[in-house]
């Protein structure tokens, strides 16, 4: 069994948050960033705690194992976050989470959602 030291999650949101939180519980080290920056992410990593970090995302995108929890319209390809091909020889995993607008229909609007 593979055991990550650091792990990345790509989104602030709800589904992050629960990710990170799991994540800290757990003892690990979490890269949590977002698209607004690290510096809008104080309050959560300080709930968190000590083992939850703010970065950009892309140092999230750099961690052995990268959650991708943003709505699928945010980042219709997470091909410009890193070089994904590189890192899967090296065993980093990406996990994309269902955060889209499906999951949450409130969130964009009736117009917004597509079946």
């Amino acid at each position: 069994m593979t055991t990550y030291s650091t792990i990345g999650i790509l989104g602030a949101g709800n589904i992050g948050q629960a990710v990170a939180d799991k994540v800290v519980r757990h003892g690990h080290e979490v890269l949590i960033g977002n698209s607004r920056g690290p510096e809008t992410l104080r309050a959560v990593v300080e709930q968190l705690g000590p083992k939850a970090h703010a970065v950009t995302a892309g140092e999230a995108a750099q961690a052995e194992l990268v959650f991708l929890a943003v709505p699928f319209f945010a980042v219709p390809d997470p091909s410009g976050l890193t070089d994904w091909t590189v890192r899967s020889t090296r065993g980093t995993c990406c996990f994309r989470t269902s955060a889209d607008a499906r999951v949450h229909p409130g969130r964009l609007g009736r117009s917004a959602i597509t079946s």
